[in-house]
C-alpha cells in the first residue's frame, strides 16, 4: 500500500473514532450536579405561607332595596368613606317629608297654652279671694278649693308627659327614617381595594346581603408550623421564603409575631412574617413556603436540599453514578447538611433523582448553589 494511501485510511479511522465516541457520548444521560460546598448549616423550621389582608370587610345592606347607582369594579382601589353603592331612598323620603311634618305640628302645638292652665288660673283666685275675704266658707268647702288646685296641676303635669312622650316618639321616628335613609348609601369602610362584588346597578338586595368585600392594602404573611417544630420559635428569627407565584426566587424575613394557640383542626401554630419585598406584591391568597432558622453551624457540608432522597444522594465520579448513604444533619428551605458519607467537591445529581440508578453512566453539567 502506497503511503498517502495509508494516510488517507488512518485519518478517516480517526475520523469515525471521534464521531462514534461523541455518538457514544451523546447517547448517554445528562446530570446535573452540584458540588458539595464548605458553608453555614441551618437548622430551620419548615411551613406553608398564605398571603392574607390585614383587614377584609364585608359590604352589606341593613336594608331592603334597590341598587340605584354603583361605582365598585374588580380590583378598584377605594378609600374610607367613598361612596360605593346608592339604592333607592324615593318612598322613604315621601315618608320622612311626612313624619317631619307630624313632628314639627306637634312641637308648635306643645308651644300653645294648655286650657287647663286658664282653669288653674281661675282655681288659684277663687281660693285667694276665700282667704281675703275670711268668708263663712267651712273647713271642707276651703279643702275642696285647695284640692281643685291640687287635681288641675295633676292633669297638666300628664298632659305635659303625654306631650312630650308624643313629641320623643314623633322625633324618633324622623330620626330613624333620616339613618335609615343615610345607610342606604354604602360608603367604604376602610382604604382598599374592591375584591369580589355580588351585587350590582338595577339588583334588589336584601337586607344582611352581601354586595361586596373590601380588604385592606397591606396584608400579613402567615405562616403554620407543625407542633413539633413550634418549641423553637421566637420572635425577631431570621426566616427564608418562596412564594409559587414568583417561582424560586427567595425573600429574606423576619418572624413578627408568633400565635400559641394551635388551629382545632390541624393542630398547626401559625405566625406571622415580615417579608423584605414590595408590599405591592403581596397579593392576599398568594400561596408558598417558609423556613424559619432557629440555629446554625459553621463551616460545614452542605448540598441542595433537592438533591437528597431519604438518606440517600447520587454521586457522579469519573462519569459513573454511585449511590450513598448519608448523615444529615440541619435541613433548610433550599439547602441540607451532610454529617457523614459524602466529602468536599464530591458531585451529587439535584434534578431528576429517579432517572438514575447504581452504575449508570452519565454526562454531567455542573450548577452552582447558595
Amino acid at each position: 500500500m502506497k503511503v498517502g494511501a495509508a494516510i488517507k485510511t488512518v485519518l478517516v479511522l480517526g475520523v469515525i473514532g471521534v464521531g462514534a465516541f461523541y455518538y457514544v457520548r451523546t447517547l448517554k444521560p445528562e446530570a446535573l450536579v452540584a458540588a458539595v460546598k464548605e458553608d453555614v448549616a441551618a437548622h430551620a423550621v419548615p411551613g406553608t405561607l398564605t398571603v392574607l389582608p390585614r383587614v377584609a370587610i364585608d359590604l352589606k345592606s341593613e336594608h331592603d332595596g334597590r341598587i340605584i347607582e354603583s361605582s365598585i369594579e374588580v380590583g378598584e382601589i377605594v378609600k374610607k368613606g367613598q361612596l360605593l353603592v346608592r339604592l333607592d331612598t324615593s318612598e322613604l323620603e315621601i315618608n320622612l317629608d311626612r313624619d317631619r311634618a307630624v313632628y314639627e305640628a306637634a312641637v308648635k302645638k306643645a308651644e300653645i297654652r294648655n286650657p287647663r292652665e286658664y282653669d288653674l288660673d281661675k282655681a288659684k283666685e277663687a281660693l285667694e279671694d276665700a282667704e281675703l275675704s275670711k268668708s263663712t266658707l267651712s273647713v271642707s268647702q276651703f279643702e275642696n278649693l285647695k284640692k281643685n288646685i291640687t287635681r288641675i296641676e295633676e292633669q297638666l303635669r300628664r298632659d305635659k308627659v303625654d306631650t312630650d312622650l308624643r313629641i320623643a316618639e314623633l322625633k324618633s321616628k324622623v330620626l330613624l327614617l333620616e339613618r335609615q335613609i343615610e345607610n342606604m348609601s354604602i360608603v367604604s369602610p376602610i382604604d382598599g381595594i374592591v375584591s369580589p362584588v355580588y351585587a350590582y346597578e338595577g339588583d334588589w338586595i336584601h337586607r344582611g346581603q352581601q354586595i361586596a368585600r373590601v380588604v385592606s392594602l397591606n396584608s400579613i404573611v402567615e405562616v403554620k408550623v407543625s407542633e413539633e417544630n413550634f418549641a423553637g420559635l421566637e420572635v425577631g428569627q431570621r426566616a427564608r421564603v418562596k412564594f409559587l407565584g414568583y417561582g424560586v426566587k427567595e425573600f429574606s424575613a423576619t418572624v413578627s409575631k408568633i400565635i400559641d394557640v394551635a388551629e382545632t383542626e390541624t393542630q398547626r401554630y401559625p405566625l406571622h412574617l415580615e417579608v423584605d419585598i414590595d408590599p405591592r406584591k403581596l397579593y392576599p391568597g398568594l400561596t408558598g413556603e417558609a423556613s424559619i432558622t432557629i440555629d446554625e453551624r459553621e463551616k460545614a457540608l452542605v448540598i441542595p436540599r433537592q438533591a437528597l432522597e431519604g438518606d440517600k444522594v447520587y454521586v457522579v465520579e469519573g462519569g459513573v453514578v454511585s449511590v450513598r448513604q448519608v448523615e444529615k444533619g440541619y435541613i433548610s428551605l433550599t439547602n441540607a447538611e451532610v454529617r457523614d458519607g459524602l466529602e468536599l467537591g464530591d458531585q451529587v445529581i439535584v434534578e431528576n433523582l429517579e432517572l438514575f440508578s447504581e452504575g449508570d453512566e452519565v454526562r454531567t453539567s455542573l450548577i452552582n448553589f447558595y
